[in-house]
């Protein structure tokens, strides 16, 4: 899903305590592509994350997404583009740790209307993908690290998104699951064709991406061109 940030800007605050968050950014992502975003604290990478899956609106500018600029859609419009084209990959996995692991990957598709028999079956396909059909009735307190940001990489792909938004997926995770997540995200860009664009602030894993784009105060300083990835999915 291409998806573009025409001249956006994001303040927060007012007056002599304003933030501003995103300085009149640019920049696109093409389809299929994978891209990393870097930059220290503050720099606007979460903040950029944001105004692409319609967590927040920018105060200017355009976010162009498969041609609609989402910063335009009203409450309800940005929910049902939230629910049906993206897929949020988080640091601290955001589980319902009552519910099982089928249950947590099924349940965004009980806003969708769609029904239980159904629910679980697409939950246990998507689980059985990437590696976890041994895990279907475990509850997450009983999960790896690594097991649990499966789950969560399950569950943003439960509804089939174009366009895969990662916030430090590996900050909670040592560098050998790490390093799995990573392949399992790459190995899903290929083979699925989505887009994703992730946040990191570890040069390890943004080598997983295809173009790297670096940020500081709020702007873009570089946009490497793609690249061959070092690593190859398994």
């Amino acid at each position: 899903m291409a998806t573009s940030l025409e001249s956006v800007t994001r303040v927060y605050g007012q007056g002599s305590s304003s933030v501003k968050a995103l300085a009149d950014v640019s920049l696109r992502v093409g389809d299929a592509e994978f891209v990393a975003v870097m930059g220290p604290s503050g720099s606007g990478k979460s903040t950029l994350l944001n105004v692409i899956g319609a967590l927040d609106r920018p105060n200017r500018g355009r976010v162009v997404v498969d041609g609609q600029d989402i910063a335009r859609l009203d409450a309800r419009a940005a929910a049902r583009y939230r629910r049906r084209s993206v897929g949020f990959i988080f640091q601290s996995f955001n589980l319902l740790p009552r519910l099982t692991v089928l249950e947590n990957v099924a349940l965004p598709l009980m806003f969708e209307g769609v029904g239980q028999r159904e629910r679980i079956r697409r939950a246990a396909a998507v689980l059985t993908e990437i590696g976890m059909a041994d895990r279907l009735g475990h509850r997450p307190p009983t999960l790896s690290g690594g097991e649990k940001q499966r789950a969560a990489i399950a569950r943003a792909l439960i509804a089939n998104p174009d366009l895969l938004l990662a916030d430090e997926p590996t900050g909670n995770l040592d560098s050998n699951t790490a390093t799995t997540v990573m392949r399992l995200i790459a190995d899903l860009n290929r083979s699925r064709g989505q887009t994703v664009l992730l946040i990191t602030h570890d040069l390890q894993v943004a080598s997983y991406a295809r173009r790297v784009v670096r940020m500081r105060d709020g702007r873009v300083i570089d946009g490497e061109s793609e690249k061959e990835g070092v690593h190859e999915a398994v």
